[in-house]
């Protein structure tokens, strides 16, 4: 195929892709699909009102607060005052709300296509776009005013500054940036601390040829993350509103089972869950997982588990799947994180198919690998 043929093929591509993108944002006061597999959801009672209540009782009220109500905004301000902001704008309405939301959508799509691309062909990137901006389930999720799109987005953001640490000119100043996107992902929803594993991998499997580059740039993330987190917890307890912090986690605190092996049966049950966001590609991302360890033996240095995209997006799912076991109540609207990173790693997965992997040692020899003021130019592989 010539390359002008190829040009219109990607061009052609894009534009289907960009068409069904487009449907999320139309007919927002649209209601949740009742008959939809995920009719029995929390999100479309109750989410979409408690995380946007301060930017709405602000707006209509002149107060974010109200005392003996339900005061998430302590906890989890990111999306409230992101929406806050918006209605000075928009005035207060369903559909702005939904539109914010969609918007990041549209972001996570870029996003996930500057990642993927990091480490493959330009046709992984946009088949791993395909399954994103086609899947039912994200398109009934990701039009709702809730926590999860801009999450998703904030992780993406993080996981895109991470794998290029080696190629940046100042990656120490890049992982300050990490260590306030970590900051502003539990600022969004405080479940992102079950994606710190994803994020630390990705920072380190680009460092592996320097431990004291990795060090570095790890300290220079967590010191921006603390400072940052511990602001805003110093603000809380000036104000008096930690009890309204403390409050999020009780009223999301489930009874467990009497049986002492209730975390197996909640293991099976967020496991399960999975199949919510499709049958098929969800089992076979899992399929893509166990192949990749299979193969160790036979190609450890172009190995997928090697690739600091794939280990993240698989470490972002089993995170995930840890926290919903437990909650001991997953969500459907929970699964739009695993949806993400299990799309990834079945494109991932095609692209090692066909031959199209960026192994850690491919990638110790591009240009700029340098890492931390080259640091890692004499070390020994770790």
């Amino acid at each position: 195929m010539t390359n002008s043929s190829k040009r219109w093929l990607y061009a052609l591509w894009l534009v289907l892709i960009g068409g069904f993108a487009v449907l999320h944002a139309l007919h927002l006061r649209a209601d949740f699909p009742n008959h939809s597999p995920w009719y029995m959801d929390w999100a479309k009672y109750t989410d979409e009102g408690w995380y946007g209540n301060a930017a709405i009782r602000a707006h209509l009220t002149g107060s974010w607060y109200l005392p003996g109500d339900f005061n998430p905004a302590p906890a989890v301000p990111a999306w409230p005052f992101l929406e806050w902001v918006l209605f000075f704008f928009t005035g207060v309405t369903l559909q702005a709300a939904r539109g914010l939301a969609v918007a990041f959508f549209f972001a996570n799509l870029l996003l996930s296509y500057l990642l993927l691309r990091s480490r493959g062909p330009r046709w992984m990137a946009l088949l791993a776009l395909t399954l994103l901006a086609t899947s039912p389930f994200l398109y009934c999720f990701s039009r709702l005013a809730i926590l999860e799109p801009l999450l998703i987005a904030f992780t993406l953001g993080a996981l895109n500054l991470a794998v290029r640490l080696p190629r940046l000119r100042r990656p120490v100043w890049a992982s300050l940036w990490i260590g306030l996107l970590f900051a502003l992902m539990v600022l969004t929803k405080t479940t992102a601390v079950f994606l710190l594993p994803a994020l630390g991998w990705a920072m380190l499997l680009p460092l592996w040829q320097s431990r004291g580059a990795f060090v570095r740039c790890a300290m220079a993330a967590a010191g921006a993350f603390a400072l940052a987190y511990g602001l805003w917890m110093t603000l809380l307890v000036r104000f008096g509103l930690l009890a309204d912090y403390k409050y999020l986690f009780i009223v999301n605190r489930w009874d467990k089972p009497p049986e002492f092996y209730w975390p197996l049966i909640g293991l099976w049950w967020s496991f399960h869950g999975g199949l919510w966001v499709d049958h098929i590609l969800i089992p076979l991302a899992g399929v893509v997982v166990l192949g990749a360890a299979l193969a160790w033996r036979n190609a450890p240095a172009g190995n997928l588990l090697m690739d600091p995209v794939f280990g993240a997006s698989f470490l972002a799912v089993a995170g995930y799947v840890f926290f919903m076991t437990c909650q001991n109540h997953p969500q459907p609207r929970y699964f739009a994180v695993v949806a993400f990173f299990s799309f990834f790693l079945v494109a991932q997965g095609a692209g090692a198919l066909l031959g199209h992997t960026a192994p850690m040692r491919e990638a110790a020899r591009e240009p700029g690998y340098a890492g931390c003021h080259g640091a890692h130019r004499s070390a020994r592989p770790g």
